[in-house]
């Protein structure tokens, strides 16, 4: 599930005040920017815990490789003197999201490993930590640390988050003119954070006013339901004798009916895609998807499957029988979405043109860690607003120290200047929560050239009396520059188009033995 992050140049569910007279300024685009928009993660209704008694109530959940390790009363203790790993299977798909939280209470004598799906994290410090991970081979989530090592565990959870995003580009007709999945490299889903990039001119996006329309996978499972892989969080699967679920495989074995359901993962009055292979089916055997209390088709024969159901509960069960003696079948493959009209958020407009003609400026930031409200540390975030902008009218800070020697002669010794610039552009309000930003970012950049906020704090607006648009002029100046005078000698030499005079430590013209003064070149 994604909540929106506020103070970005992409927001979602805008609309203009009813009040005020709508401008039809937009934040703009052209070829070679990428705009971005960013959400922050947390798993879905449907999502599982990949493991059972995170709350060390049960200590027969965990396994321990010594007696270093004791589990109970909602504490798992590492005792000193005595290495030793806890651990528990934790299986997931590859590619599979998982969210990891646990809090050390107390730790000393060194640092304990915290392992999962390719994933190795060291700690040794006391306090509550969140993981964000993605699964490769995943196989047990373990914690382990050396004989010196004392520490203190508790509330353990490991959670998919479903990860299966669609984001669409609308056109000012409502047209879907391009789809991009999570397969296809445009989101990023690091630290917590779902982070998209659009690249107009590698999808070829012509000319126009656009929406960006947000498919979020969770509500309603519109978009999928992670343990329907058959590996992830099998314990949530509540199941009669007849079923077993493992290793991506739901087996039936029975002589009369046997249900394997996910109770609470869907949505009544809504119509969902079922797709599913069936293997090994015996005679007399009979599969049905039920949703809710509704009965997908009778399968009775090996083969891929793909139907529609109009669901009128939250269950999600899969129904095995034999008609006659003993019968059995497997079930893979299986996936559920949303066939009724998905639940979605839209964008802003954003103006796309592939050549502005220099009428815009694209103002960008990013920060070194997160801030802001933001993630900024391994997501790539630069969040960038392209607007009618102008840079123009500078002015220049200076600071110069000077004397006047005894001779009367006056001169710089140290100077520096920096030169300082207004950039100037109009408003709507979203637009004037992200500008005003980039005085506390890290790096701001106009047309991708670093520059400084000079102002300590954001200049007043000036708001139209009946629109929705204010103007606004901040100091800016190149965030690199070095015009520095630093005087080096006492000798003075001079820049006379017929040569300067060449003067001695005492401030005298110099001669030749003709007693003709010497100059420069």
């Amino acid at each position: 599930m994604a909540n929106t992050i506020p103070n970005q140049p992409i927001i979602f569910d805008y609309s203009d005040d009813c009040l005020l007279a709508s401008d039809d300024l937009k934040v703009m685009a052209q070829y070679g920017d990428i705009t971005q928009f960013q959400m922050e993660l947390e798993p879905c209704g449907s999502d599982v815990n990949l493991i059972q008694g995170g709350n060390f109530q049960n200590d027969n959940l965990w396994t321990s490789t010594s007696s270093a390790w004791e589990v109970s009363r909602g504490n798992a203790i590492k005792v000193g003197g005595v290495s030793g790993q806890l651990y528990q299977s934790a299986p997931t798909t590859n590619g599979t999201l998982a969210r990891l939280t646990f809090t050390i209470v107390s730790i000393t004598g060194g640092s304990i490993n915290v392992s999962w799906a390719g994933n190795t994290h060291f700690f040794d410090t006391a306090g509550t930590y969140t993981l964000w991970l993605t699964a490769d081979a995943a196989t047990n989530l373990s914690f382990a640390a050396n004989a010196s090592t004392y520490v203190w565990l508790r509330d353990v959870q490991l959670i998919t988050v479903n990860t299966d995003f669609q984001v669409n580009i609308i056109d000012e007709d409502g047209a879907n003119v391009d789809s991009l999945e999570t397969s296809d490299g445009y989101f990023d889903f690091s630290d917590g954070y779902f982070t998209c990039s659009i690249d107009w001119e590698t999808l070829g996006i012509a000319d126009g006013c656009y929406r960006i329309e947000v498919v979020d996978p969770c509500p309603c499972s519109q978009r999928g339901i992670i343990a329907l892989d058959l590996t992830s969080g099998t314990f949530e699967w509540s199941t009669s004798a007849s079923w077993t679920i493992s290793g991506g495989t739901a087996s039936y074995s029975g002589t009369g009916v046997g249900i394997a359901l996910l109770s609470n993962v869907i949505c009544s009055d809504t119509t969902y895609q079922v797709s599913y292979t069936i293997s090994n089916m015996t005679a007399n055997a009979e599969m049905n998807i039920r949703l809710g209390n509704q009965d997908g088709a009778t399968i009775t024969a090996n083969g891929s499957y793909t139907e529609q159901i109009t669901c009128d509960g939250t269950g999600f069960k899969i129904l095995g029988n034999s008609t006659s003696g003993t019968s059995s079948f497997d079930v893979t493959n299986l996936s559920i979405e949303i066939r009724s009209t998905p639940e979605t958020i839209t964008s802003n407009e954003i103006k796309l043109k592939e050549n502005l003609d220099g009428c815009s400026l694209a103002l960008a930031m990013c920060n070194d860690s997160d801030a802001l409200g933001f993630g900024f540390a391994n997501t790539g975030f630069r969040p960038l607003m392209r607007i009618p902008a102008s840079l123009n009218r500078s002015s220049y800070v200076m600071e110069r120290l000077s004397y006047d020697n005894s001779r009367g002669r006056k001169a710089t010794y140290y100077g520096r200047r920096r030169k300082a610039i207004e950039l100037g552009y109009d408003g709507k309000y979203f637009m004037h929560d992200f500008a005003s930003l980039f005085g506390l970012a890290d790096h701001f950049y106009i047309n991708d050239v670093e520059y400084f906020v000079e102002d300590d704090e954001y200049p007043s607006i000036s708001w139209g009396e009946y629109d929705d648009v204010g103007g606004v002029t901040v100091s800016v100046s190149e965030k690199v520059q070095l015009t520095e005078n630093r005087r080096l000698s006492s000798a003075s030499i001079g820049c006379d188009p017929q040569g300067s005079v060449m003067l001695d430590k005492e401030d005298l013209p110099i001669r030749d033995q003709f007693d003709k003064f010497i100059t420069t070149p």
